[in-house]
């Protein structure tokens, strides 16, 4: 029986490795007989617009190919669709970071596994976030970052060109170039108002591709895992940096780790907000646990 799914591809992710795949992924779906009706992006937020107004309910997997921002256009398509039966989320990770994938098991460019997968999973619910700020809104399934996390996203959007190093190649860049911001971070009954170096709300235990940043992370308990670091110096940093490959970075006197289901984050200088390593602009932000938001094919 032939699988009817509706891929949203984004040719640009990767720094567009994504696209020069296109026609094995068209390829691959014939082969393995999915139905596949392809929605090609030529610009940033045209996924999500695509997807909040097509109706779902003659699709059996709606499926983000592309990395996490790619996915993050999907979530808040997918949130916003008024499809009462909706199906189930599913990725292709194609992207520069495929932290969410990460977390499914799948391998990076393995086209056919992940597409195997829409006709072997099973769907399972897991968190998403929601978050608002004066200027905008919307969801996020993986992270939301601020701080040093947001401005090494927004340097690596810009070297995309190097491919996977691009995150690594940022981190470096903005150490030299470190700031603090001031916040006021309410989480449930704790309160911390310090200069801090970072913030990161995560929802699952990878940001970035390969940084373990919240180690007990888990997309279904009701909470976020949150990760505060203090402001510290660029040689204090650099010595702690490397345990975030494997998650010790949280055992550190200067970073704070915990969990909680609402946040709230001000500071007079926040203003880049990081959800699944997208940009929005706010001085001020609320971050809200969704329980068992999302159905995803894993």
């Amino acid at each position: 029986m032939i699988v009817k799914i509706l891929i949203a591809y984004n040719p640009a992710a990767g720094g567009g490795n994504a696209g020069k795949k296109l026609p094995y992924s068209r390829q691959v779906t014939m082969e393995l007989e999915l139905g596949a009706d392809f929605f090609v992006s030529t610009r940033p937020g045209e996924i999500s617009d695509m997807i909040s107004q097509k109706d779902l309910s003659g699709y059996e997997a709606v499926i983000a190919a592309g990395g996490d921002g790619t996915l993050y256009e999907v979530v808040n398509g997918w949130m916003n669709n008024v499809t009462i039966q909706k199906p189930p989320i599913a990725v292709l990770p194609l992207g520069t970071g495929n932290s969410f994938a990460r977390e499914l098991g799948l391998q990076d460019n393995d086209i056919s596994g992940a597409l195997q997968r829409v006709k072997t999973g099973k769907k399972i619910q897991v968190d998403a976030g929601r978050f608002t700020t004066p200027e905008s809104s919307g969801y996020f399934a993986n992270i939301l970052g601020v701080g040093f996390v947001t401005d090494v996203s927004h340097t690596a959007k810009l070297w995309k060109r190097f491919g996977k190093a691009a995150y690594n190649i940022a981190v470096l860049y903005r150490i030299l170039f470190l700031k603090s911001r001031r916040l006021r971070i309410i989480a449930e009954n704790r309160v911390i108002e310090q200069e801090n170096l970072l913030v990161e709300i995560s929802n699952t235990r990878y940001t970035g591709k390969n940084f373990l940043m919240a180690p007990h992370a888990d997309w279904a308990d009701g909470k976020f895992d949150i990760t505060v670091a203090r402001s510290m110096g660029r040689w204090r940093l650099l010595r702690i940096f490397p345990k975030i490959f494997r998650g010790s970075h949280v055992r550190e006197p200067e970073v704070t780790y915990f969990q909680a289901a609402t946040i709230h984050i001000h500071g007079a200088r926040l203003e880049l907000i990081g959800p699944d390593g997208e940009l929005v602009q706010g001085s001020s932000i609320d971050i809200f646990c969704l329980p068992g938001a999302l159905t995803i094919l894993a």
